[in-house]
């Protein structure tokens, strides 16, 4: 796998908080020299990584020995800045909630509390994730995107942003559903 860190990441304002998807981890985990880079980049911007309580239960769970488990929580720790307790954002997850209504029926619940950071923290919040389906772009603003070159498969990590447009036109729509 091989990851390329394009412009629009070298244009990611500083000092923000960008929120990693369980994905990020997995990919890291399996090629932690290949998001090394990365992540000294993002860092070096002085981005917060950040995720929430959840993606780290979902990471960690299911290693074969204590020393897989304990490799990939170390590796958990070197990334991360910040993990938010889920206490934090269940407001927010219930907004989230009813503004996704049908569309949230497939939406995990970790990728629900990801969307309840981009909503508390807006536009100090990125979420990084591969999961397309789970930040709607009617919602989210696409701020940048990094391509994952496998052996034989492009995989694409999305920066998505709050949109207070986006957010306010949805709500207006589903007002006319009621």
């Amino acid at each position: 796998m091989q990851i390329q860190v394009l412009n629009e990441i070298n244009a990611l304002p500083d000092r923000i908080h960008l929120a990693l998807d369980t994905c990020v981890f997995f990919d890291a985990y399996k090629n932690p020299k290949k998001f090394q880079g990365f992540f000294e980049l993002v860092k070096s911007k002085r981005i917060t990584l950040t995720t929430t309580a959840l993606v780290y239960f979902e990471f960690s769970r299911g290693f074969d020995t204590i020393r897989d488990f304990k490799k990939a929580e170390e590796g958990f720790s070197s990334i991360v800045d910040y993990v938010y307790p889920l206490r934090d954002l269940d407001e927010w997850a219930e907004k989230v909630k009813r503004v996704y209504r049908k569309d949230g029926k497939n939406v995990d619940i970790t990728d629900m509390f990801m969307c309840a950071l981009l909503l508390k923290y807006k536009n100090d919040m990125l979420v990084m994730s591969k999961n397309h389906k789970h930040f709607l772009t009617e919602l989210y603003d696409i701020q940048a995107f990094i391509p994952l070159l496998g052996k034989n498969e492009v995989q694409t990590y999305c920066f998505y942003r709050y949109s207070e447009a986006k957010y306010v036109k949805r709500l207006k729509q589903l007002e006319k559903t009621i």
